[in-house]
């Protein structure tokens, strides 16, 4: 076999799964493997590799360690070529694992290579810049690099060395040949830098593959920031004699400059995102004067009013300027984190266990990563079968974010409820669930809280979540949500739901769709877009669930009948709907039946050009929509197909009911509909 793939588990969550997705997606000449070792997982992970055919090695925790746990996998393998990467590291392209083996394959000498590290959509500006300036830093240096290229330079710059042994098994590959002679060692950190220095000085080449890319990029707040800079000190000081910070002028120094470089980063962003909504601000200023003098004076109020506002309220502009200020005590913290890793063998015990995540350092000896999640650390569950397994649980809660917290075996795990409709517990109120949790819910059926606002009430609100959350109290079974991205809708605990969707998770990655938290991009099962649901039996589901969705779809009759024929006899389609009265499509008409109607004799050529111009029209002053929404319509650029309002989506209802028979059907609209800009379809089988 040419290649195999490794990766080291543990409680990989959501994210996991879409890496495994991307790892099948892979393309390549030649046959690969695919071979996970999971050290104790307690989520989903073992049931993701199970349901898409991956081998799995199962080891106890203890067991553990980064590099005996790779030699582990890496020994399991029959790939000339083994890539290592980790759960939580997304491949960037389906050319990913040919793209490292071509890149170790550039020369018979090349021990190994590593890739490129891409931020996830929802990183802080720091980590975008930081990452792209360390990885960008290896493009000036030749693809491949060895000792004997410079020697004398090797043996006398610790700068030099760092560069040329520096190495990520977070996305790598090694030539097995040399992996055998070579094996990782066995310590808690640095186990990749180690190896390549060992390979170095053994006389190999190690390679930079710029286009064999992952997102990895961590969110660490100042305390983390701080503890992982101690243990990375300890480790760099002991292994390779590195100090990053060895005195407390250049603590001082380091922080100083630190902070100056990224005030003007941050200054820099604020100046582009406030000079770019201004400029488009004066475009459109000047485009309405030139086309209607009279009402130009008040759009340009208008478009001003609407600048400054977007200024003011934009969550980015508002997200920089705390990043503004969060710098100098993150910087310091590393800094300072850097400084007493220096000191290490200095400190008392009791300042050991504050300062450092890493185990070993704790107890004076083995131990676990210091990436791994802690044992206490909570685990999202998202349905009831996760907790299937015959084993006794107790159920404490809290009121805080309306959650129960299932213990088991020492693990926190947390489902999310809602606080308003179901039983909470008090911090004092423990209960006993043994051995399923739908045991304190009879029959399956919501508990009703004691205290809570019924529907009515709740729809004279601002509170989207809660309204939502209500309309999807009574469900249970099995059912699917169309369209969550990072969104999903909660339901009660009796009810199971599956994730449908026509985008990927990198499909979707530019922000367009799943906005600033792309990370918790939910799990999908089934890739598809509503007007089909091919691959979903019918009469099979309990429920549908479809938030913003139906706008998106260009056969918006096809789709309803489609669900409808879904849902077994009882079963329920929920969807929220945005009112275009009170969003960006106001400017445009309401979508009528009759063109619903035409769009369903079309069949599968409804999505033409037609719906482009129309959703690009709105803005009469851009004399070049025409252009716009051919460009959008080559691309397969995601619009709002249809747009609604309450009556018309009424009037639908009302025709589908005199085919379809529903048992019930219902347009809900909020008290104050230009707040939420939405409103609340249901329809009952």
């Amino acid at each position: 076999m040419k290649a195999s793939v490794v990766i080291p588990t543990k409680n990989g969550g959501m994210l996991f799964a879409r890496v495994l997705d991307a790892l099948l997606r892979q393309k390549a000449p030649w046959d690969y493997e695919i071979l996970v070792v999971d050290s104790g997982s307690t989520d989903k992970t073992l049931r993701y590799c199970e349901e898409r055919n991956v081998n799995v090695i199962s080891i106890p925790p203890s067991e553990f360690g980064h590099g005996q746990t790779r030699n582990f996998g890496i020994s399991k393998t029959k790939g000339e070529f083994v890539a290592l990467i980790t759960q939580d590291a997304l491949p960037a392209s389906n050319e990913w694992l040919f793209n490292l083996v071509s890149a170790v394959e550039q020369a018979p000498d090349v021990a190994g290579a590593f890739g490129r590290h891409l931020p996830y959509p929802d990183a802080d500006p720091y980590m975008v810049r930081d990452l792209k300036l360390h990885f960008d830093g290896f493009l000036a240096w030749p693809a491949v690099l060895r000792k004997s290229d410079n020697e004398p330079r090797y043996e006398a710059e610790i700068g030099y060395r760092q560069i040329v042994h520096f190495f990520s098994d977070n996305n790598a590959c090694l030539r097995r040949s040399v992996w055998e002679k070579y094996p990782y060692p066995d310590v808690d950190f640095a186990e990749d830098q180690i190896w390549a220095e060992t390979v170095i000085k053994a006389g190999f080449g190690k390679a930079y593959a710029d286009n064999a890319a992952v997102y990895h990029s961590h969110r660490y707040s100042v305390i983390e920031a701080g503890r992982r800079a101690f243990d990375e000190s300890v480790a760099l000081n002991g292994l390779f004699g590195y100090q990053l910070c060895p005195t407390v002028k250049q603590l001082l120094l380091q922080t100083g400059w630190c902070g100056y470089r990224d005030a003007r980063h941050t200054l820099f962003l604020l100046r582009n995102f406030a000079r770019n909504e201004l400029k488009k601000s004066l475009k459109n200023i000047y485009r309405h004067l030139t086309a209607r003098a009279f009402k130009g004076f008040f759009s340009t109020l208008v478009e001003f009013a609407i600048s400054i506002k977007l200024l003011l309220i934009s969550k980015y502009c508002w997200g920089l300027v705390f990043f503004l200020f969060r710098a100098p005590a993150y910087n310091f913290a590393r800094q300072l984190g850097f400084y007493l890793g220096n000191k290490q063998k200095k400190l008392p015990k009791w300042l050991l266990h504050l300062l450092s995540l890493d185990h070993a350092l704790k107890i004076g000896g083995g131990g676990g990563p210091a990436d791994q999640e802690d044992e206490e650390k909570e685990v999202l569950i998202t349905d009831i079968g996760d907790l299937k397994d015959g084993r006794p649980y107790k159920v404490v809660g809290g009121e805080k974010h309306g959650s129960i917290f299932v213990y088991s075996s020492g693990h926190k795990r947390s489902i999310p409820t809602m606080q308003v409709y179901y039983r909470t517990y008090s911090d004092n109120d423990l209960q006993d669930v043994s051995p399923y949790v739908e045991s304190s819910i009879p029959n399956g059926a919501p508990l009703p809280c004691d205290t809570g606002s019924s529907l009515d009430q709740l729809l004279t609100g601002k509170d989207t979540d809660a309204i939502r959350e209500s309309l999807c109290a009574g469900l249970r079974g099995v059912g699917y949500e169309i369209g969550a991205g990072d969104r999903p809708t909660r339901v009660p605990l009796s009810a199971q739901v599956k994730y449908i969707d026509k985008f990927t998770f990198e499909g979707a990655s530019d922000g367009s769709f799943i906005g600033k938290s792309a990370i918790n991009f939910v799990h999908v099962s089934v890739y598809e877009a509503m007007d089909s649901l091919n691959s979903i039996e019918d009469g099979s589901a309990d429920f549908f669930i479809a938030c913003h969705v139906i706008e998106h779809v260009p056969n918006v009759m096809a789709s309803l009948k489609s669900a409808y024929k879904k849902l077994k006899k009882g079963g329920e389609l929920f969807m929220v709907v945005p009112d275009k009265r009170y969003m960006f499509d106001q400017g445009r008409a309401e979508t009528t039946l009759e063109h619903f109607l035409v769009d369903e004799i079309r069949g599968g050529d409804v999505e033409t050009l037609e719906h482009y111009v129309e959703y690009f029209r709105r803005s009469a002053a851009d004399s070049h929509f025409m252009e716009t929404a051919l460009a959008g319509f080559e691309s397969g650029r995601d619009i709002h197909m249809h747009v609604f309002t309450p009556e018309s989506m009424g009037n639908l209802l009302a025709y589908l009911h005199g085919n379809l028979n529903f048992t019930e059907h219902s347009v809900l609209t909020p008290s104050q509909p230009e707040v939420l800009q939405e409103f609340y379809v249901r329809i009952k089988k």
